[in-house]
């Protein structure tokens, strides 16, 4: 998982929870994206002249608030994104659908990505909006980095008002993320509160993607905003890596008023045609991609050397705990960078791993690098460093965990993972077996002669040792292949390794792996329907409900109970 990409992806208002699974954490054996669900469409209501987003034509003042945004996002318990942006927001409407919005006084900083200029942060948007007010896109300058499009679209689409009569109505919006139908109640003369509650579709197609946000609204006599807060709150569960959450929280006051002259007015509305079209999501083509991230990758590694980074992290140790970490993080991602874009300080890093006198830190920090690239040239460093003589044997394990974490698969990978799943140190062996595994999962059906599974089926039946025969089943696991389902059948009778077998059918599709599967949560062991469970939780959830419900009701280990109430949240969300 490159997470210097996710973080980066994240400031899209949550796009990423709706598109980053897709691109970067789909399973081989990917399971069919169930259908948005079917929400009746409300009648859009008559737009309120008054209100801020249907501007008047002969309105010409601009209105100045005082606005904050900040943005978290983790992934587990590992903290991505975390970044705070405060400005003075001008808010010029041109016409009844047409906006003109400008950040000034820009202090933005934070942690987890790479931070857009603030001259781009200034740059004018126009929002674009529909006859009822309610947003359909940015439109933005030619040449507006991406970074820049992501933190606007997030500041801007939150505090999105759609203008109502009576004291109730409902609408469908969009953000960045997708649609949803938004709940607006009148809480006073002068207040309204808005909430949404889940997408109704995504732009993007990926795993389902909750979403619990709500904000409050103050407006003047005329019905212009004064003030407005909102909070958003969005998860989904990634099946190799967990709950990626987010948060944002945006909020704006009024603090100046300012007539606009005509020329001014005209001046800006004729500027209008020099805009892209208007759009809520932000993607490139795979070109722009490249040189987005290029540009990126060379940004972020400007002036530092393979040395140097060293350097630095040894120069973490004695350094507070709560510092010690982040400090790390950003080292091995700007390791990822230098390594991306200069693919000889990889081969080189490759060479220091397997140096007999590397410490335990400097190996994860070197594998933790080369893992963050994510290209060919740092897989083989890895596996140049696995393969080397008088490489520790922590250096080799951590070496061999890297590429298990990897979309990287080929003859060189392959060959040195084998030759690591021989090992005489058991972490070394072990580590390697399931990354044997994972690299199965990552060659597919696409593998070009090499099959690292067939050797794991034929080093299980030649195992005796539970042990041994659990950490191939986990490999097995590892590379969600059918051709392993006779050795899981057939462990799932034996007490020792039952609970691995179960747990081993996650990424296996098919009848067979739901009949094994609904045989350990019917009949198993607590520890096997544990596992069972926890399997499940990989898988789609929603064929499964009936029996989770069922399993409830009878369920006495509370762990097993736990796990069944986390695949119905899942399901949930």
């Amino acid at each position: 998982m490159n997470h210097r990409r996710i973080a980066y992806a994240a400031a899209a208002a949550f796009a990423i929870l709706a598109a980053v699974l897709l691109v970067h954490d789909r399973p081989r054996q990917e399971p069919a994206t169930p259908p948005a669900p079917q929400v009746a469409k409300t009648p859009a209501p008559a737009p309120r002249a008054a209100a801020l987003p249907a501007a008047r034509e002969d309105r010409t003042e601009l209105r100045i608030f005082a606005a904050t945004m900040e943005q978290q996002l983790h992934l587990g318990d590992d903290r991505l994104l975390d970044e705070r942006l405060e400005a003075r927001l001008e808010w010029l409407p041109l016409s009844e659908r047409l906006v003109e919005v400008r950040l000034s006084a820009v202090r933005h900083d934070g942690v987890g990505r790479e931070l857009p200029p603030r001259a781009e942060l200034e740059r004018p948007v126009l929002l674009q909006l529909d006859e009822a007010g309610r947003l359909e896109g940015l439109r933005f300058l030619p040449r507006t980095g991406e970074a820049a499009r992501l933190l606007l679209t997030a500041l801007l689409a939150a505090g999105q008002f759609t203008p109502g009569d009576g004291t109730r109505w409902e609408v469908e919006e969009q953000d960045g993320t997708g649609a949803y139908r938004a709940i607006y109640e009148r809480t006073g003369p002068h207040a309204v509160r808005r909430s949404k509650r889940g997408y109704t579709r995504l732009h993007e197609r990926g795993e389902r993607v909750h979403v619990e946000g709500d904000a409050s609204f103050e407006l003047e006599a005329d019905g212009g905003l004064a003030a407005w807060r909102a909070t958003d709150a969005v998860h989904t569960r990634s099946a190799a890596f967990g709950t990626i959450a987010g948060t944002l929280e945006v909020e704006a006051r009024l603090i100046e008023r300012r007539e606009i002259d005509g020329a001014a007015l005209a001046s800006a509305r004729a500027g209008a045609a020099g805009y892209e079209a208007a759009t809520l999501v932000v993607a490139g083509t795979e070109a722009d991609d490249a040189a987005l991230d290029r540009a990126m990758d060379e940004e972020r590694a400007a002036g530092a050397t393979l040395s140097g980074l060293r350097r630095a992290f040894a120069e973490t140790v004695g350094r507070p705990r709560s510092e010690v970490g982040e400090l790390r993080a950003d080292l091995v991602e700007t390791a990822g960078a230098l390594f991306r874009i200069d693919p000889e300080e990889a081969r080189r890093a490759g060479e220091q791993l397997g140096a007999a006198d590397l410490s335990d830190a400097e190996a994860n920090f070197l594998a933790g690098g080369l893992q963050s690239a994510g290209t060919r040239e740092a897989a083989h460093a890895l596996a140049d460093a696995i393969r080397r003589r008088d490489a520790t044997p922590e250096a080799r394990r951590q070496a061999a965990a890297s590429l298990a974490l990897m979309d990287q698969a080929d003859a060189t990978t392959v060959a040195a993972l084998a030759e690591a799943a021989q090992s005489d140190d058991p972490t070394v062996r072990n580590t390697s077996t399931l990354a044997l595994g994972s690299q199965a999962r990552v060659l597919g059906t696409e593998s070009g002669g090499l099959d690292p599974l067939a050797d794991l089926l034929a080093a299980y039946e030649r195992a005796t040792d539970p042990v041994e025969r659990a950490m191939y089943l986990d490999a097995f696991g590892n590379s969600g292949d059918p051709r392993a389902l006779p050795a899981i059948r057939q462990a799932l009778a034996e007490p020792r390794l039952a609970a691995t077998a179960a747990f081993a059918l996650r990424f296996i599709d098919g009848q067979e792996a739901d009949a094994l599967l609904q045989a350990a949560i019917t009949g198993g062991a607590p520890q096997v329907r544990l596992a069972a469970w926890r399997a499940i939780g990989y898988r789609e959830v929603e064929p499964w409900l009936p029996w989770a419900q069922l399993a409830l009701g009878r369920e006495s280990a509370p762990q097993v109970a736990e796990a069944i109430h986390a695949v119905i949240a899942r399901a949930d969300d």
